[in-house]
C-alpha cells in the first residue's frame, strides 16, 4: 500500500505484540500444570454434572458451591500437586473477598498478623498475569490466609500445607522474570521495541538457568518433573514466535539505532558475526533507500567539526558531500545513561538529521498493543450501561480528564478505596524490589530447598538413632 506518502506492506511488515507472545507461551505453562482458571464452558459442565448428581436441574448456586466445584476438579487430578495448590489459594482468595463479612474479617486477621490490611487478589483467565498477582498476595498475606481457613471448619480443607506453601513460593520465583517483561513492555510514554530482543534473550536464559539447576539436583521429586514438562511446552511456545517472525530486522533496527546499545548489544550476547553484519546491513540499506535521499540535509553549520555531547569521534573532519551520517553514527561510540533514545535523538537532530528522522519512525512502533487496548479499555468503562449516550467529544474530554488525575495526583477526598490502592502501591515497592534479580534468585531458592530437604532427612536420621 502507498498512500499519503506512507509505504506500507502489511504482511511484510506486521509487527507481533509481545505481550501477547507472553500471555500465550505463559497460559501454556499453567495450563500444562493445570492451575489455569477453569473456563465458562467448563464451569457450566461442572455445574451441570452436580446438578445432575444432586437430582435437580437448578443452575444457580452461591459461591461456597463454586467453590467446591472447582476445588473437586482439581482434586480429580491425581498427583497433580501445582493444580491442587493454586486452586486453594484461588478459593479462598474469592471466600475472603465476598461478602462484606468475610472482607472485614479478612482485614482484622491481616492486622492481628501485623500485614497492612490488604485484599486478596482474585485470578481471572484474561491475562497470565493475573494468576502470578494472586500468588505473590497471598504469599504476603500467608499468616492471614492461614487463620481464615483455620477459622471455621467448612474452610479447614483450604488450608495450605507447607509444601504446598513452597511450591506456591517457587512459582513466584520462576514466574517474576516473566511478569516483569509483561509490565515493562506494556510502557506507553518511552519506546519499547528496541527491548523485544532483550526480553527473548533474558527469558531464554532464565529457562536454562532453572535447567540448568534441575540437572544438578540429587533430589528430584514429582513437582520438579511436572514443572520440567511445562516449561518445555512454555519454551516450544515461545521458540515459535522468536523464530518465526518476519520483522525480526525490525527489531534490530532499534537496537542500532539505540545510542547505549548499537552493535555491542549483539556481541554481548554471543552472536554470530555474519548475523550482526546482516543486520547492520540491513539497517543501512533501509536508511540509504528511505531517508539519505530526503530533503532534510546537515548543513555547514549544523555539522560541527567537534560533537562532543553526540558520541561522534571530534578528530574527524568531514566533508558536507562526503558525509555519511548512518556510518558516522555506526563508528561513533556508546553514549551510556540513555533509557530513552529518543532523548538522545531530540538533541542529535542538528547533526544527524537523516538518522533523526529514521529513529523517530522506528521508535513510533510500540513492542506490544497492550497500551492501545487499555484506552479501549478505559473508553468501554466511562461508556456503561447508564451511561450510554455520552457523545465521542464528551468520552474523550473525560479521558484525558483521567489522564491528567493521574499524571498530577489530584485526589478530591481519601476513601476506603484510595487507602487500598496506596498499600497496594506500598506494597508493591517491597515486591518488585525482588524482581530485580529474579533469575538468580529462583536458581538460588531451588538450591536452598534442596539443600534443607537434605538436612532435614539428616535431621531424622539422627532422631532416629
Amino acid at each position: 500500500m502507498h498512500r499519503n506518502g506512507v509505504r506500507w506492506d502489511g504482511e511484510s511488515s506486521h509487527i507481533r505484540c509481545i505481550a501477547h507472545v507472553l500471555n500465550l507461551a505463559m497460559k501454556s505453562f499453567l495450563q500444562q500444570l493445570k492451575i489455569a482458571p477453569p473456563t465458562e464452558e467448563e464451569m457450566w459442565r461442572l455445574k451441570a454434572r452436580k446438578n445432575a448428581d444432586d437430582g435437580h436441574t437448578s443452575t444457580e448456586s452461591n459461591s461456597d458451591s463454586e467453590m467446591e466445584l472447582e476445588t473437586n476438579q482439581y482434586d480429580n487430578n491425581g498427583n497433580n500437586q501445582f493444580g491442587v495448590t493454586i486452586q486453594k489459594i484461588r478459593d479462598i482468595s474469592k471466600t475472603v473477598n465476598f461478602p462484606a463479612s468475610h472482607v472485614t474479617t479478612f482485614q482484622a486477621l491481616c492486622q492481628a498478623a501485623n500485614l497492612p490490611p490488604l485484599r486478596a487478589v482474585k485470578d481471572h483467565k484474561i491475562r497470565w498475569n493475573a494468576t502470578y498477582n494472586m500468588i505473590r498476595r497471598a504469599i504476603f498475606l500467608r499468616p492471614a490466609f492461614d487463620m481464615f481457613t483455620k477459622s471455621r471448619d467448612k474452610y479447614k480443607t483450604l488450608t495450605l500445607t507447607s509444601r504446598e506453601w513452597e511450591l506456591a513460593e517457587f512459582l513466584l520465583h520462576f514466574l517474576a522474570p516473566f511478569n516483569r517483561a509483561t509490565i515493562v513492555l506494556q510502557a506507553t510514554k518511552r519506546p519499547t521495541l528496541h527491548e523485544t530482543f532483550e526480553t527473548y534473550e533474558h527469558l531464554f536464559n532464565s529457562i536454562e538457568d532453572v535447567r540448568a539447576q534441575f540437572i544438578l539436583m540429587k533430589t528430584k521429586p514429582d513437582w520438579i518433573k511436572q514443572v520440567q514438562t511445562a516449561i518445555d511446552v512454555m519454551w516450544d511456545k515461545l521458540k515459535d514466535y522468536y523464530t518465526g517472525t518476519k520483522t525480526a530486522f525490525a527489531y534490530g533496527d532499534a537496537i542500532i539505532l539505540h545510542p547505549s546499545l548499537k552493535l555491542n548489544w549483539f556481541k554481548k550476547q554471543g552472536w554470530n558475526h555474519t548475523i550482526i553484519d546482516e543486520y547492520t546491513e540491513r539497517t543501512r540499506t533501509q536508511f540509504q533507500q528511505n531517508y539519505a535521499g530526503s530533503n532534510i540535509t546537515p548543513s555547514s553549520q549544523s555539522v560541527p567539526s567537534k560533537r562532543p555531547h553526540s558520541g561522534i569521534d571530534s578528530d574527524s573532519d568531514f566533508e558536507e558531500d562526503e558525509f555519511n551520517e548512518f556510518d558516522s553514527y555506526i563508528k561513533s561510540r556508546r553514549i551510556k545513561g540513555f533509557n530513552n533514545p529518543l532523548q538522545w535523538w531530540g538533541t542529535s537532530s542538528t547533526f544527524l538529521p537523516n538518522m533523526s528522522a529514521m529513529a523517530k519512525d522506528v521508535y513510533a512502533v510500540p513492542a506490544t498493543g497492550a497500551g492501545v487496548e487499555r484506552e479501549f479499555s478505559i473508553s468501554g468503562n466511562i461508556v456503561e450501561r447508564r451511561r450510554n449516550r455520552l457523545s465521542p467529544e464528551t468520552i474523550s474530554n473525560l479521558m484525558q480528564y483521567k489522564r491528567w488525575v493521574a499524571h498530577h495526583g489530584t485526589i478530591a477526598r481519601i476513601t476506603v478505596d484510595d487507602v487500598d490502592d496506596e498499600m497496594d502501591e506500598v506494597e508493591d515497592e517491597v515486591l518488585e524490589s525482588e524482581d530485580d534479580d529474579a533469575v538468580e534468585e529462583v536458581v538460588e531458592w531451588l538450591r536452598m530447598w534442596e539443600q534443607n530437604k537434605t538436612l532435614k532427612k539428616r535431621a531424622e536420621g539422627l532422631a532416629g538413632l
